[in-house]
């Protein structure tokens, strides 16, 4: 258990969504670099 769970044992649920979607959104933040990245090198490769 981390420091922050002992000091707010009943906030384990709430603590582990926020950690869940703050996952899930840096994911969504590198499939957005790929998509752009490779959107901008077709253009600028084959537009």
């Amino acid at each position: 258990m981390t420091q922050v769970e002992e000091a707010l044992p009943g906030r384990r649920v709430v603590m582990k969504l926020f950690e869940t979607m703050g996952l899930y959104w840096h994911f969504v933040d590198l499939v957005w670099v790929f998509f752009f990245a490779f959107f901008i090198y077709g253009e600028v490769n084959y537009g």
